[in-house]
């Protein structure tokens, strides 16, 4: 198992987010993590990641211990992160933006992986320009690819299609399904919009005030589940 979660439990003060909550992500996977809004789905990657603490449980990711992990030392685990509203720094290029990915990385990796070009091509000719400059789809695209950077064994997408426009979410969704299929990159992903998550992933987890609900194969993902926690 890559990451396994059990019984996580979060709390702000007097309001908790996070009730028991157990999950488990096998390598190779392309899980989509959804729910309606408001039900504790990015507070839960923000304990993965360490930018929020959890009151109780465990966060295991191989055989580490995650939450007696520093949240900076995450990245050189292996686990790459592009949160929710893509977090690029818009008074850096494009390569300025791509080269951070490789600070968490040993001195050995001096070069952004030309696979990254591979992917998104449409970076490769905009390294000069500023983030602040690109549009929202590609904005996107180099939040995906400064992850890519770290050749990340565990790839978290919180939100990747929000305020993106049709064609670039198309191929987002085929980078990721390349990463995870040819290059066998589990991939976790939160997501509101549903045809993108069943095109994309293989397998789903609902959650629910806090905790998972259900969860399985795509083809398990009935009517029924749809009506009950995901439609507004």
């Amino acid at each position: 198992m890559l990451l396994t979660i059990t019984n996580l439990n979060q709390a702000y003060e007097q309001s908790r987010t996070l009730w028991d909550l157990n999950l488990n992500i096998e390598s190779g996977n392309c899980m989509g993590l959804i729910g309606r809004n408001g039900v504790g789905k990015t507070t839960f990657l923000s304990c993965v990641m360490g930018l929020i603490k959890p009151t109780s449980g465990m966060i295991q990711y191989r055989d580490v211990d995650l939450i007696k992990t520093p949240p900076e030392a995450r990245a050189a685990l292996g686990i790459g992160y592009v949160p929710q509203g893509r977090m690029i720094f818009p008074l850096l290029t494009v390569e300025e933006n791509l080269r951070i990915g490789l600070g968490a990385l040993d001195g050995n990796h001096v070069s952004v992986p030309e696979q990254v070009f591979d992917l998104f091509p449409a970076l490769k000719t905009m390294l000069k320009r500023l983030g602040g400059d690109l549009s929202g789809g590609q904005q996107q695209q180099l939040a995906i690819g400064r992850a890519l950077v770290l050749e990340p064994k565990l790839l978290i997408l919180d939100e990747p299609t929000e305020g993106i426009q049709p064609s670039i979410i198309k191929e987002i969704g085929n980078v990721i399904k390349q990463l995870n299929s040819e290059f066998g990159m589990t991939v976790l992903i939160v997501e509101q919009k549903l045809p993108f998550v069943r095109n994309v992933c293989d397998r789903f987890c609902i959650m629910d005030k806090g905790k998972n609900v259900a969860e399985g194969g795509m083809a398990d993902l009935s009517d029924d589940l749809v009506r009950s926690f995901l439609s507004v």
